[in-house]
């Protein structure tokens, strides 16, 4: 019975040192828990005392926000929409172009291609042909007035007096062709009275559809392989005529729609036209946001070799380098919208 009575005690004595080592436990992790918030604070303030920003931090930040300003002032386009007439008198001079296009099929002379205006500004006799093309819509409908696509089609169709339109794939849902259909463009003569006089203009007018794009490829490629100096010559002569076209346009009110947009439905292109989103803006924002770039990879260099040739480039460096770059640039976007204010509140 005392043997029984002694083994009791030494597993009560046992359960009681193992009780007391959970509670001590329990105390230093009650302890642990109890310091955290110190713990927290202690680390948050190393934390901003090594990455805050420092007196030798803000020439940076000036620097930042002066070019950031210059750059939005010099690269925004503030310059208002021209007409048609003024756009293309801006870029071309005052070259009169004329419709006098040849009868032969997919090819136009190199003094037809310089005298002509570009066959895809037609819309004349869309409705004849249900081509659905008329003055509002025909940059969004002709790929010739693509800014990129253009310098394919808009060349071709210089080169051979033709027109190619599209349907787009929400239209169609065709993904081969994009619901593409080509037509050939011809000088008709429009009769009509200014008062008491008879007036004749010759105008370009849709008269009948073409065929597929790979005639009118093949076309400019005989004519370059079977006369290559022509060829050639004609084909530099009716891409520049196409480029200076694009620039005009670009310029004008309307402008040119998003790259590659009317592919997916013309409709869509002029939507986002009509709102303001159109390549003259786009390449607006383009420039902005490249050179807004370049300044900041500039600043970056400049506070990387200041600090690299002193106190050394530490990942502290890093995060004031992007506090430097924050603030600068929230400092020019506020002066820059003040400008804007005051500006609009004295035209």
């Amino acid at each position: 019975m005392s043997k029984i009575l002694d083994e009791l005690d030494n597993d009560i004595k046992f359960f009681d040192s193992e009780d007391q080592r959970i509670i001590n436990r329990l105390e230093s992790f009650k302890r642990f828990v109890s310091n955290i918030p110190q713990e927290v604070n202690s680390l948050s303030d190393e934390f901003r005392l090594k990455t805050g920003l420092r007196k030798e931090d803000y020439p940076f930040i000036f620097l930042c926000a002066g070019l950031q300003a210059m750059r939005q002032y010099f690269l925004t386009d503030f310059k208002t929409r021209l007409s048609n007439k003024d756009a293309a008198e801006n870029v071309k001079g005052k070259t009169k172009e004329s419709s006098a296009r040849g009868q032969r099929k997919y090819y136009q002379s190199i003094p037809r291609i310089r005298l002509n205006p570009v066959p895809f500004d037609a819309s004349w006799g869309s409705n004849d042909l249900n081509a659905g093309i008329g003055g509002n819509n025909h940059r969004f409908k002709c790929l010739g007035h693509d800014p990129i696509l253009g310098y394919f089609f808009g060349t071709l169709n210089i080169m051979t007096g033709t027109l190619t339109a599209l349907e787009g794939i929400c239209k169609t849902q065709n993904y081969k062709d994009f619901g593409i259909e080509n037509y050939f463009v011809k000088t008709e003569v429009l009769n009509y009275m200014k008062g008491d006089k008879e007036i004749l203009q010759f105008q370009d007018k849709l008269v009948e559809k073409a065929g597929p794009m790979s005639e009118i490829v093949d076309a400019v490629y005989q004519r370059i392989k079977n006369d290559p100096e022509e060829g050639l010559m004609a084909l530099g002569i009716a891409l520049r005529k196409e480029y200076l076209h694009l620039k005009s346009d670009k310029r004008s009110t309307q402008s040119l729609p998003i790259p590659a947009v009317s592919l997916i439905s013309p409709e869509f292109a002029k939507g986002l036209s009509d709102v303001g989103i159109d390549f003259e803006n786009l390449e607006t924002i383009g420039k902005q946001a490249m050179c807004s770039y370049l300044i900041n990879i500039i600043i970056h260099f400049l506070y990387y070799l200041i600090h690299k040739s002193t106190d050394g480039y530490r990942d502290e460096h890093k995060i004031r380098l992007q506090s430097i770059l924050n603030v600068g640039n929230a400092i020019s976007t506020i002066s820059n919208l003040a400008y804007c204010l005051i500006g609009s509140m004295f035209t």
